[in-house]
């Protein structure tokens, strides 16, 4: 079904679109801990940062908590983007169609931004920390249902 500007973007492979937003989705938090850190940050030694906004007098308590989570959150993004970009590799090479693989890889990174946002902004209480949780793993499955996605695909055992 083409679209009013003749384009028919479900049927596109878009998939290897969202590596680069993924990658951007695990900058952000690091973008928004620096800048809200004010001059805290160093770049000659940036590993020391979240020591240096723990021991800050310059900020007050909820702020050091949400730069650190927002560093955290950029930390655990970063981990994580590896495994999803290999698998947007595997998921195309093998010919998973362009509508499933659209859906999965946007789906992760849409995970990938609630999460930050769950991270960052909903979790400072430990009641509402299953949020992140559930987000993280749905981000998860995510990447493993391309995997296994993928592997079908090559087996011939399930054909999308």
């Amino acid at each position: 079904m083409a679209s009013n500007v003749g384009l028919d973007i479900l049927s596109k492979n878009l998939s290897y679109f969202s590596v680069p937003a993924a990658f951007l989705c695990a900058l952000g938090p690091h973008v928004y801990a620096i800048t809200s850190a004010q001059s805290i940050y160093d770049n000659r030694d940036p590993r020391t940062f979240k020591d240096k906004v723990a021991q800050t007098q310059t900020l007050d308590a909820a702020s050091k908590s949400r730069i650190t989570k927002a560093k955290q959150a950029s930390e655990n993004g970063f981990e994580t983007v590896g495994f999803f970009a290999a698998a947007v590799v595997a998921g195309n090479q093998v010919g998973i169609e362009p509508r499933i693989l659209n859906a999965l890889t946007w789906g992760y990174v849409a995970s990938r931004i609630a999460f930050n946002v769950a991270y960052v902004h909903m979790c400072q209480e430990t009641s509402m920390s299953f949020l992140r949780s559930a987000l993280w793993q749905g981000g998860a499955w995510t990447i493993v249902s391309i995997w296994i996605s993928a592997g079908l695909k090559a087996m011939n055992a399930y054909v999308f």
